[in-house]
């Protein structure tokens, strides 16, 4: 005769009285508090204690911490900032980065968007500039090796047109072994210094690195 023979809650005829307080397998801890435990974890009516940092699927990460991961990746974020025109520094007339975005090291990026103010007061592309025009774009590396912008998907605008006005650029994904750039280019030399103010919208692990032009 073994225990389960002889024990009518471990055999099932009974069930257990009254459940203990659940509580996390540990030395002490009864195996009915741990099943409380990991009742009350999925069942939701307490859910996990402490939630664990985000974490990838590998070997050795746990569901709570891959559900965090997924959160994570599928929560919008944005990262706001500012650029810069430097009129001493750029040959307006040929094509140049204002930002460079560069995902963290294992955190792709989706679902990426960028927003340039044209119209910051005092300084602003609207402000410096009269007929002079702008266009902005994405560029990728697409052979790995050489920076291609996209076709412009709207017209130029001159500092006149540009006042009350932003630019969206849709960017996408960005893989973590790529970058992605955006290009200015006008149709003639700048007028003077100017700041660009921007918005990136986009869902991921970790923050990418943004780096900017500086005047």
């Amino acid at each position: 005769m073994g225990y389960l023979d002889t024990n009518p809650q471990a055999q099932g005829d009974d069930a257990i009285s009254t459940w203990p307080t659940a509580a996390a397998p540990a030395n002490a801890v009864s195996l009915a508090a741990a099943l409380k435990w990991i009742n009350d974890a999925l069942q939701g009516a307490n859910g996990v204690v402490t939630f664990p940092a985000a974490a990838a699927p590998a070997n050795a990460v746990n569901f709570a911490e891959v559900l965090a991961a997924l959160y994570e990746h599928l929560r919008p974020k944005t990262i706001v900032g500012e650029t810069d025109i430097d009129d001493s520094a750029q040959t307006e007339t040929t094509a140049w980065p204002i930002l460079t975005i560069a995902p963290a090291a294992g955190a792709p990026l989706r679902d990426v968007e960028v927003i340039i103010d044209l119209a910051k007061v005092t300084t602003g592309y609207a402000t410096v500039e009269s007929t002079a025009t702008i266009q902005l774009a994405v560029a990728r590396k697409i052979d790995g090796t050489n920076w291609r912008r996209e076709a412009y998907v709207e017209g130029a605008l001159s500092g006149t047109l540009a006042a009350g006005r932003s630019q969206k650029l849709v960017v996408g994904s960005i893989g973590v072994d790529e970058q992605v750039r955006i290009y200015a280019v006008m149709s003639a030399d700048a007028t003077g210094d100017m700041q660009l103010p921007y918005i990136i919208n986009y869902c991921g692990l970790a923050a990418p690195t943004v780096t900017e032009v500086a005047a």
